[in-house]
């Protein structure tokens, strides 16, 4: 009778303790934050306005359906610039290559951030773990406390911080006289939110793009 005490003792305490994680995750995490940023800061000398002409060349080496090209046009138009379709007619050329989108750690997207622009990106894949509570047994949750525990996990793994991560390299090329002279960075787009879906996460990574992009000239 005692050790069936303490099993169901266990399983309530290993079900509050999950059911805790779960609330404080939305409480966390139950909006939808975004942020990006850039592995260099780029600056461009101010140009006459017959001079703001721009080349626009964006690909995209990910797995997911990207398109932000329009809107990356409109905002450089906004600020005053001509879109050409001749790289040799422009003072500029924009290149823009989007090189993965998807689930991924904090850590892995700091260290995609931190390598610059051309680095290799590490891809680890955020994968959602119910924690150290998943794997943890006692003869007693196995004598008779197991439900309780196996609900308050279940409750847990249904509550997710799910973060997507948009790695892009950027290149912008300028005709200077007879030279050309580069600027090279690299932008972190991420979006964070209990249980988001990609559908959710994708407009708001090519706004902060398309942002980011448009706001370095």
């Amino acid at each position: 009778m005692y050790k069936y005490s303490n099993a169901l003792i266990t399983s309530f305490l290993l079900a509050s303790l999950t059911g805790c994680a779960a609330t404080q995750t939305v409480i966390e995490h139950g909006k939808l934050v975004t942020n990006t940023q850039q592995s260099k800061t780029i600056f461009l000398e101010p140009v006459a306005s017959n001079q703001k002409t721009i080349f626009v060349s964006v690909k995209n080496n990910s797995e997911e359906d990207i398109h932000f090209t329009p809107a990356l046009k409109q905002s450089l138009e906004h600020k005053g610039y001509k879109i050409l379709k001749s790289p040799t007619d422009a003072r500029y050329i924009l290149q823009a290559n989007v090189l993965q989108v998807g689930k991924m750690s904090a850590s892995a997207s700091q260290s995609a951030l931190g390598g610059g622009f051309g680095s290799a990106i590490a891809g680890a894949t955020a994968g959602t773990a119910i924690g150290a509570l998943a794997s943890q047994s006692t003869t007693g949750m196995v004598a008779g406390g197991l439900s309780g525990g196996v609900i308050g996990l279940a409750t847990d793994a249904l509550v997710k911080d799910v973060s997507y991560t948009m790695v892009t390299d950027v290149l912008i090329s300028e005709h200077q006289a007879k030279d050309l002279k580069k600027y090279r960075t690299r932008i972190i787009s991420n979006a964070n939110q209990v249980n988001l879906k990609f559908s959710n996460a994708k407009p708001m990574l090519e706004k902060g793009l398309v942002k980011a992009i448009s706001g370095i000239f």
